[in-house]
């Protein structure tokens, strides 16, 4: 493993393809996503995640045919905090030389976008007591905590407070987490700042201050309504020392009955939520429209942003599966929304595209596809 200290430099070169798509940088512009000729552009694809647990799970110049073969022109990827800086202060480049720029070079041959989403899954691959397969934080950073649900609210708390690693007290020379993840952040984006087939980048995945059984420390709504904010503000200034040519997207906090979220102060930025229907979909179309102006479309409107949903889904066998992907797809379609299918690959989930062997599940496909073309 080749680590660089924590200095900012461009190493990623664009590969020499030639794409089947003239990329150019991406824009946010009122309440549209659009091209360096000012044309609209709906993003409509999948996430593909594989980078962003404990296990690397291979992707394939295959998979880029097989989307693009689908209409799709973005891929959300998935990548993690934990394998970018796996010692504090220190970056793994070739992480991000072995998978994502090789991910980046077969959107590119295929004519297909990436967006890189900073993942985490119960916070981070320390916290093992619920999942194995979990991932984001770097262990380094909450190895001082129980290995338990109180351990992990903790550790959200302790985050959210800016504290050092472990909850220490920071300082110059021990910056506070929210510190390190900026720094971070402007690690990866100085590398990809000339690489237009790159979208932008979703900043922190489904951010949250709860575990999965319900423990929580910090208060949640201090957390969607004052600290999201703030932090996101920090992050989007420090990126943009490096890179001004992306666009930066933001997640709401990820608890439910929470208030309207309050947008970064910052331009070129797009909102995007999530809406799951992991349960399956009551039938209610009146309601799903109603639901998404309320809670996305005006909120969006009154901030003059546009809209990428970076995860929609609905498993293949749950209840009215069909009619929410052309419900979910008839409004996106209507409002010029843009979104991301959660998600793609060999997975034994009900809502990936492909089944664990690698088939796939066109009840799922055949219907996306529809909305795709529509």
């Amino acid at each position: 493993m080749i680590l660089s200290t924590c200095v900012i430099t461009s190493a990623y070169a664009a590969q020499s393809l030639t794409p089947k798509r003239r990329f150019s940088f991406l824009r946010a512009s009122g309440q549209s996503i659009v091209d360096g000729f000012g044309n609209q552009v709906l993003l409509r694809g999948a996430d593909f995640p594989g980078y962003d647990g404990p296990i690397i799970l291979s992707h394939y110049e295959a998979d880029y045919v097989k989307m693009a073969s689908w209409g799709f022109n973005v891929v959300r990827l998935p990548i993690e905090w934990a394998h970018i800086e796996p010692q504090a202060g220190q970056y793994d480049d070739t992480y991000l030389s072995k998978y994502v720029d090789q991910d980046i070079a077969w959107a590119k041959q295929h004519g297909i976008y990436i967006v890189l989403s900073m993942q985490q899954y119960q916070w981070s691959p320390y916290f093992t007591y619920y999942d194995q397969y979990t991932g984001g934080i770097p262990s380094w950073a909450v190895s001082g905590y129980p290995n338990t649900a109180q351990g992990e609210a903790q550790a959200k708390a302790d985050f959210w407070n800016n504290l050092g690693p472990n909850g220490s007290t920071p300082s110059a020379s021990n910056p506070g987490m929210l510190d390190r993840f900026k720094q971070m952040w402007m690690h990866v984006a100085s590398r990809y700042a000339q690489e237009p087939t790159v979208v932008g980048y979703d900043l922190f995945n489904e951010p949250t201050v709860f575990t999965n059984s319900g423990v929580v420390v910090y208060d949640p709504t201090t957390l969607c309504t004052v600290t999201l904010p703030a932090f996101y503000n920090t992050v989007i200034d420090g990126i943009r020392t490096v890179d001004s040519n992306h666009i930066i997207f933001w997640e709401s906090c990820a608890i439910y009955n929470m208030p309207l979220p309050v947008p970064p102060s910052r331009s070129n930025i797009v909102y995007s939520p999530h809406w799951n229907k992991e349960s399956g979909y009551d039938g209610n179309t009146a309601g799903l429209l109603s639901s998404i102006q309320t809670r996305v479309i005006n909120p969006a409107n009154s901030w003059n942003q546009p809209v990428w949903f970076g995860e929609f889904c609905v498993p293949y066998d749950g209840s009215n599966a069909v009619q929410y992907i052309h419900d979910f797809g008839g409004i996106a379609n209507t409002y010029g929304l843009s979104w991301a299918w959660w998600c793609y690959g060999r997975y034994n989930l009900g809502y990936s595209l492909l089944d664990g062997n690698g088939n796939e599940r066109t009840i799922l496909t055949t219907n996306i596809i529809t909305i795709v073309k529509d």
